[in-house]
């Protein structure tokens, strides 16, 4: 009867450990936190949702932002950022084509392969819908423009499948818009128009460092507007 009574407690174990496990397992993994960003490039526009955690968080502080990021192995795309951000490094053991992460604590990284990798990263966020990624960065550097995602001016964009092209931004003397452009009205922080033009071109040097909003009328879309940061 001991012996059997052994046998029975055995049994009985060994369920609480397995959900022991999974529950530790769950705790550990990073939620999304729904907050989504726009990634647009060569006039593509991938939607990415970003996770909650210090990182993110402060990535999402930068924003807007157009960089040219480096190649590197044949798989992703890296930028280093002129500040640091509170980094919590994890061996995450396998890349997914999409995944958003930081390396070290400056170092912004884009994939667009999977593979497995013993390298410890920060994750910040991922491309939700990939197809076309790989070709879109191609083989060399390539110019990146990571936004904040504002349904309520970005919706017709979503819907062609493409984006308008601000860069650079921030910046501190001019701003370059891509399209066929009907109009660019420049606004300060009280919504009073400071500039106008028909150019690809504003020129805002001799305006102080803030935060400015740009009217963008190209031919045959509709009117979108744009945060643009003066450094």
């Amino acid at each position: 009867m001991k012996y059997l009574a052994t046998i029975i407690l055995a049994f009985i174990s060994i369920p609480c450990c397995l959900a022991g496990c999974s529950k530790s397992e769950t705790t550990n993994e990073e939620e999304m936190t729904g907050n989504k960003i726009k990634i647009t490039v060569s006039e593509t526009v991938y939607m990415a949702t970003l996770y909650d955690n210090a990182t993110a968080n402060a990535f999402r502080e930068l924003l807007p932002m157009t960089i040219i990021m480096s190649e590197l192995n044949g798989n992703e795309k890296y930028y280093y950022l002129p500040n640091t951000l509170p980094a919590n490094a994890s061996a995450v053991g396998s890349i997914q084509a999409g995944d958003l992460m930081l390396y070290g604590n400056n170092c912004l990284v884009l994939f667009y392969k999977s593979f497995s990798t013993s390298y410890s990263y920060t994750r910040i966020g991922k491309i939700n819908e990939i197809s076309g990624l790989a070709a879109a960065l191609g083989a060399g550097s390539v110019t990146v423009t990571y936004e904040l995602y504002d349904p309520t001016t970005d919706i017709e964009d979503l819907k062609n499948g493409s984006n308008i092209q601000v860069y650079p931004n921030p910046t501190s003397d001019y701003i370059t818009v891509s399209g066929e452009i009907e109009q660019l009205t420049l606004l300060n922080g009280n919504g009073a128009v400071i500039a106008e033009t028909k150019q690809n071109t504003v020129c805002i040097d001799k305006y102080p460092k803030g935060v400015y909003l740009l009217k963008i009328k190209i031919k045959n879309k509709q009117e979108s507007v744009r945060k643009i940061i003066k450094s």
